[in-house]
This record gives C-alpha cells, sequence and structure tokens, in this order.
C-alpha cells in the first residue's frame, strides 16, 4: 500500500483519495474462466516477502476474487465483504488480525474502491484483449440464413471435409477470411464442428498435410 495507507479494523482507513480507478468502471471480466498472475511480479512483491501463510492466502483469494467485481481487478472497502471475499466467512475476528498483510499492495482510488497498485493481476491489460477479441469476433462477415442453407443444400447436409451426417452443420471459409477468402457460396463448405475448429485460420492445403 502507498504512504501511510494501512488496514485498520479490517479495511483501508481514511476517505477516498485523488488518484482515479486503475481500471475503467465498465471492465467486465466475469466470464473470463481464469485469472491471469504475473509470477515473477508476484514472487518479487512486498507481498510475497511479508506475508504470512494465512495473509498469503487470503491475500491471493482476494485477487482472485477481485475479477468477479465491477470494475474488474477492485474490492469493496466494507470488512465484512472482503472478509467473506477472502474466504473467510463471517470470521470478522481473524479477518482483523491479518489485513493489514492480506491488502498489501491495494490502494483506495476517487471511486472508494480498492485497487491492487502491484499490478501483477492485471484487470486493465486483461480488458484490452477482450476488446480486441470482441472486435475481431464483430468484423467477421455474417453468413445470412439464404446462404447457409445455399451452402447446405449444395453438400448433401453432409460435412464436405469429412462425411459427417449426424450431427449439427456449420459454415466454413475454404480460404478463411483472414487469407483473404469471400464470404460467397463458392468459397463456403459445410462443416462438422470438429473439422471446422480443427481447420481453422488453415488453408486446405496446409490443413491435409
Amino acid at each position: 500500500m502507498r504512504g501511510d495507507i494501512r488496514a485498520t479494523a479490517g479495511i483501508i482507513a481514511g476517505g477516498p483519495s485523488n488518484t482515479p480507478p486503475l481500471v475503467p468502471p465498465e471492465v467486465d471480466l466475469r466470464d473470463f474462466a481464469a485469472t491471469p498472475i504475473h509470477r515473477t511480479k508476484l514472487f518479487g512483491s512486498a507481498f510475497h516477502a511479508h506475508a504470512t501463510d494465512t495473509e498469503w492466502r487470503a491475500g491471493i483469494t482476494l485477487i482472485l476474487n477481485s475479477w468477479d467485481q465491477i470494475p474488474a481487478g477492485s474490492l469493496p472497502n466494507n470488512e465484512a465483504q472482503l472478509c467473506r471475499l477472502a474466504d473467510l466467512g463471517r470470521d470478522l475476528r481473524t479477518w482483523r488480525k491479518i489485513s493489514n498483510g492480506a491488502l498489501r499492495g491495494w490502494m483506495m482510488c476517487s471511486d472508494g474502491r480498492l485497487y491492487h497498485d502491484d499490478r501483477w493481476s492485471d484487470a486493465g491489460e486483461a480488458w484490452q484483449q477482450k476488446l480486441k477479441e470482441l472486435a475481431k469476433h464483430n468484423s467477421r462477415p455474417v453468413i445470412g440464413d439464404e446462404l447457409r442453407s445455399e451452402v447446405y443444400a449444395r453438400d448433401g447436409y453432409t460435412c464436405r471435409y469429412c462425411g459427417e451426417m449426424s450431427g449439427p452443420l456449420e459454415c466454413d471459409h475454404v480460404i478463411p477470411v483472414s487469407r483473404g477468402g469471400s464470404t460467397t457460396l463458392a468459397n463456403l463448405a459445410a462443416a462438422c464442428g470438429q473439422c471446422n475448429r480443427s481447420k481453422g485460420a488453415k488453408l486446405l492445403s496446409e490443413w491435409l498435410r
């Protein structure tokens, strides 16, 4: 924690600082299955060097649970909520004993929430990756229902690659969009999900090697 900011009675003492939040308020990472940890930053941090076993466990748990908050990577400055987020249930006595060590590296920003200053689990970085993936997904051309039906009918409702007939079909770009392929009947093929994902952004010549 910066300067004289310390955990008192299980919370960060004092009012909100003038420091703006470290991530935008709209950051939502609840659909992320994993929380990345920069291990070199973690193991080189003052938190890792000074925390007791109980403080370390609670501190890591807080980091992991902070990614399910909005904005992601933040925590409420409320001792009952922090106690639960540290996986201590209602055991406020234990939380008050370990809160100073468990909250090492956290700071209160102008919105009254806590943000981790050491950045060994960077929600802002993950958010930028999410935005890039969303932009990439949204930029893909839409295959209309009429065109999709034409592709399936032409290919006999069968995966053109493996001959699968029983499962649901998808439309694959024979020449991937990322390689200059167009969304036309000539460049689309009926494919089962397994073949479509296996082929990915490869040309047929690359995939069938």
